[in-house]
């Protein structure tokens, strides 16, 4: 039975399920003006948009764009479909997902990843590696749903303030107060693991509470950023020295994404294997 894979924009995909996965696209208002993630805006255009002071807000799929794109999937040959999306504690994407699960033509699973961005990206991962080993769409969702109880990530917003200056806090950003929080993602709530002032400081924290969660084991584990490639590179370089046998992925926050983190977001996504 051929089994499709449907996810929404939000998610960072590894190259290796590049044209395999149906994406549906998110909205992304920017100071007004609706556009479409992926296809009328990219993250470069996002950056640039917020650096000049744009207002950006995004709003989820309708459950028509679901509908279509699980038509597509029948078209296509697919039999059935699992449907893997952003957390719904942050926004509407499977909810509209699920309504459209019902109108569609075909069965279709719907998986809330708890997550975003490559969080959910891993999720859709592991389905794909599913169906690869030869399970069926039912294998393939518990595969994404067992990923997303085991996903944590270790995040610094606002961190453009640190790749200033040779990479320490600007006077303006320390009058904010004592720092910058390093955040990790706990029992679904953002809890603050550490405070920071450069970047090298902000390294050391996130690849140290990184460390201490995997408890030794095997992760896979990608490094992603909101407009800070050079720190995100730095980022990188450290966290391949946890054990992370398939290499450290990268990705980049995309407009969904960085409507939300704003410039300067870094940090790690992982899960044990």
């Amino acid at each position: 039975m051929r089994v499709a894979l449907v996810t929404d924009s939000n998610a960072a995909l590894p190259a290796v399920l590049a044209g395999r996965v149906l994406v549906v696209p998110l909205s992304v208002r920017v100071d007004g003006r609706e556009l479409l993630e992926g296809i009328d805006v990219d993250a470069d255009a996002l950056a640039a948009a917020l650096a000049r002071g744009a207002t950006v807000t995004t709003a989820a799929p309708a459950p028509g764009q679901f509908v279509r794109a699980y038509a597509e999937a029948v078209a296509a040959g697919a039999e059935r479909v699992v449907s893997v999306h952003l957390g719904a504690d942050t926004s509407g994407t499977a909810q509209a997902a699920a309504l459209a699960a019902r109108m569609a033509p075909l069965p279709v699973e719907v998986v809330d990843s708890a997550s975003a961005s490559f969080g959910t990206g891993c999720c859709v991962w592991a389905a794909a590696e599913a169906l690869d080993a030869g399970g069926d769409a039912d294998e393939a969702a518990a595969a994404a749903r067992a990923v997303a109880a085991r996903l944590a990530n270790v995040v610094v917003l606002g961190g453009l303030a640190l790749a200033e200056r040779g990479g320490r806090l600007s006077p303006q950003a320390k009058e904010l107060g004592d720092g910058l929080p390093v955040l990790a993602l706990e029992g679904g709530r953002m809890q603050p693991v550490g405070t920071v002032h450069d970047v090298d400081e902000a390294i050391e924290v996130i690849v140290a509470h990184v460390a201490t969660l995997a408890s030794g084991a095997s992760l896979r584990l990608g490094v992603g950023h909101a407009a800070v490639p050079l720190v995100a590179d730095r980022l990188a370089a450290a966290a391949a020295r946890l054990d992370v046998p398939g290499g450290v992925e990268r990705f980049v926050f995309g407009p969904s994404t960085m409507a939300h983190t704003g410039l300067g977001a870094f940090g790690i996504v992982f899960h044990a294997l």
